[in-house]
C-alpha cells in the first residue's frame, strides 16, 4: 500500500476515495440504527410480550368429530378476541410441555394423560396501522383429546369452556381468536385428521 494524493489511498489492485465526512455520517447512521433496534427490542420485551407473547405454548383439545374445546375469553380478552386456546407464556428455564401443564393446572386444575407435541405453529398479526401488523409469531402446539374429566373441570373466573367446530377455529374468518392468521393451519388440519382416524380405530 502506498499513499498518493491527499484523501486517497492507493492499493495495488483497488483505489478508492477516503471520504472522512462520509465515514462520520456512516457512523452516525449506524449508531442511530443500533439505538432504534435497542428501542424496538425494549418495546418488544416490555409491551409486545403482553399482547403477543414471543414464547408461548398452547394445547388444542379435540374430539372425534373434529371439534375443539377452547376458552370463552370474556374479560381476559387482550386484543379483542372472543375465544382463546388454553396455555400461555413459557417462563425462563421451563420447557413447552412444562408450561402447558402448569397453565392447565392454573386454569382448569387439569393434568391431561395424553398430550401430543405437534410442533411449532405460526400466526401472522393482522392489525393495520399497528406496529405489530404483518409480524409473524410462533408457539409450541400440543394436542390432547377431550375427556369426561376435562369436561367436568371448572374454568378460571370470567372464562368458560366452549366447544367449536375445528374448521371454524382454524379459519378464524371473523377474527374470533384475535387479529391473527394461522399460517400453517392446513397442515395442522391434515395431521389432526390422521390422529382422529387413528383414535377412532382404537
Amino acid at each position: 500500500m502506498v499513499l498518493g494524493n491527499p484523501g486517497w489511498i492507493v492499493f495495488e489492485l483497488f483505489t478508492f476515495k477516503f471520504d472522512l465526512r462520509g465515514l462520520i455520517n456512516f457512523l452516525r447512521n449506524f449508531h442511530r440504527n443500533i439505538y432504534q433496534y435497542e428501542l424496538e427490542f425494549l418495546d418488544m420485551v416490555n409491551d409486545d410480550t403482553k399482547l403477543f407473547p414471543r414464547r408461548i405454548a398452547i394445547v388444542i383439545f379435540y374430539d372425534l368429530d373434529f371439534n375443539f374445546l377452547v376458552q370463552l375469553r370474556k374479560k381476559h380478552s387482550k386484543a379483542g378476541e372472543k375465544f382463546g386456546f388454553f396455555g400461555g407464556g413459557i417462563e425462563m428455564e421451563e420447557t413447552a410441555e412444562q408450561a402447558v401443564r402448569r397453565e392447565l393446572q392454573e386454569e382448569l386444575q387439569y393434568n391431561p394423560k395424553v398430550l401430543r407435541y405437534w410442533g411449532v405453529y405460526l400466526f401472522k398479526i393482522d392489525l393495520p396501522g399497528s406496529k405489530y401488523n404483518g409480524k409473524v409469531r410462533y408457539g409450541e402446539l400440543f394436542l390432547s383429546p377431550i375427556t369426561d374429566e376435562l369436561l367436568k373441570t371448572k374454568s378460571e373466573d370470567d372464562t368458560e369452556k366452549i366447544i367449536l367446530p375445528g374448521k371454524r377455529v382454524l379459519e378464524n374468518k371473523d377474527k374470533e381468536f384475535g387479529p391473527v392468521e394461522f399460517i400453517n393451519s392446513a397442515k395442522l388440519k391434515r395431521d389432526l385428521t390422521k390422529i382422529i382416524k387413528t383414535d377412532k380405530v382404537r
